[in-house]
């Protein structure tokens, strides 16, 4: 099942965001996770790597469809170790111009026992 991250709105004073995940994500192997923006003062975001080893993704995340920075997806790898984190920004940008930076974690759940 897909997980979705809702972007409800940013605080241009702190530069946080207000996701529907609180900022941590825990995703199933081999199923894609979405960012979109609701209505909000969000405009535009970009997932970024904090750090280019947490590598969880079969398909890295990226825009959806390409130059839309309203929805970005990705798929995690079905082969990632369980409780692997990736640490990430979203660079977002609000209505009325400014470029803000949120600093949230998706990491994966556990493999369930047959």
């Amino acid at each position: 099942m897909p997980h979705d991250i809702d972007i409800i709105g940013g605080n241009t004073s702190t530069g946080l965001l207000e996701l529907s995940d609180n900022g941590s994500t825990q995703a199933d192997k081999g199923v894609p996770v979405k960012w979109e923006i609701l209505q909000s003062n969000v405009t535009s975001i970009e997932i970024v790597a904090k750090d280019p080893t947490d590598d969880i993704w079969q398909i890295e995340p990226h825009p959806q469809p390409p130059q839309n920075n309203r929805k970005w997806m990705g798929i995690t790898d079905p082969q990632a170790r369980d409780d692997s984190v990736y640490r990430y920004l979203i660079n977002w940008e609000s209505t009325s111009g400014s470029r803000h930076t949120h600093d949230p974690l998706i990491s994966i759940r556990p493999s369930r026992l047959p």
